[in-house]
This record gives C-alpha cells, structure tokens and sequence, in this order.
C-alpha cells in the first residue's frame, strides 16, 4: 500500500514557513483535525502548496470560501507523478481511512449497459446502470464505451445481433 509518508504540523502563527516548505506539485494530502472526533479532509490537488494555501491561509471576510485553518492540527501527503498514481493513492487511502463512504467519496458508479425490452410490439432500447434480469434470471447485455453503446442504439456494428438471453454485442454478461 502506498502510504502518506510525508507530514507536517501546521502552527497558523508560522503559516509562511509551513507554504514554503510545501511543493508545488500534484499529491494527495490528508488535513488532520485538532478535535480527535473530527474526521479528516482529505483531498488529491494538481498543486498542493496553492491548494493548502487556500485551504489553511488567512480567511477572506468577505469570501464565503471554506477555510480549515482553526481544524487543522498537521498534514499528511504524499506528492504523486501521475494521474494514475494519484487516483490509485486516493482509493487506497480513501479504502483505509473511510471504509464505509469511500465509495461516494471516490464517485464510484457502475458501467453503463443497454436495456432491451422485447416485451413489447414496439421494443426499445435504452441505456441504464442497473443491470437488467428478465424473467429468467438472465442479465442482458454490457457495453464497455459510450461510443459502443452509441453504435448499438444507432444500429451500427452489431446492432441486429441479440443473444440467446438479450445480451448485446460487446461485453454481454
């Protein structure tokens, strides 16, 4: 797993020197709150020294933009190379520190796949993320790309060809 390795404790007094010690790169951090029964806020930025400078500077009055510096007891980050390497730190850390909403917190949502409902005299076709079962338990039908899925309801490559459960094309579960 790959850890936050890098901390710092934030004293709002010394505020200057805790921004210069911080780089201006992609990371993911981790703002520890001073109340123990606070969660943390935790977040993945294209550029970490301006974000917490936001985040932890001196607020704005007439701003109505959120401001941690009397939450924040230290940071935890650890600067990332990749857009990948800092998605795949975010679902890790996210996994360990939050297990029960790390999922909202991620946005996860299911593939998109293609309703068929021959049930009618006039069947139709339409995208859905449930995953649909007809009567016999069979699911029907998952297109891995939107632009698949824009074929399929165009009836472009494949469109005529339904399988023995209703599955379509690509990907048919």
């Amino acid at each position: 797993m790959l850890e936050l390795d890098c901390a710092l404790e934030f004293d709002p007094s010394r505020d200057e020197e805790f921004f210069l010690s911080l780089p201006s790169r992609p990371a993911v951090c981790l703002i520890e709150a001073k109340d123990n029964a606070a969660a943390p806020f935790f977040i993945r930025t294209q550029d970490l020294r301006r974000r917490l400078q936001r985040l932890l500077g001196p607020p704005d009055p007439a701003s109505k933009r959120l401001n941690l510096r009397e939450f924040a007891k230290g940071i935890r980050y650890r600067p990332t190379a990749s857009p990948f390497e800092q998605n795949f730190v975010y679902y890790q850390q996210a996994h360990q520190l939050f297990p029960k909403r790390y999922k909202q917190m991620l946005r996860l949502r299911p593939p998109a796949v293609l309703k068929i409902n021959l049930r009618n005299a006039y069947p139709r076709c339409y995208a859905t993320r449930r995953i649909p079962v007809d009567a016999s338990g069979q699911p029907s039908g998952g297109i891995e790309t939107r632009a698949l899925r824009g074929n399929h309801e165009k009836g472009g490559e494949g469109a005529g060809r339904l399988a023995a459960g209703g599955a379509v094309g690509h990907g048919a579960l």
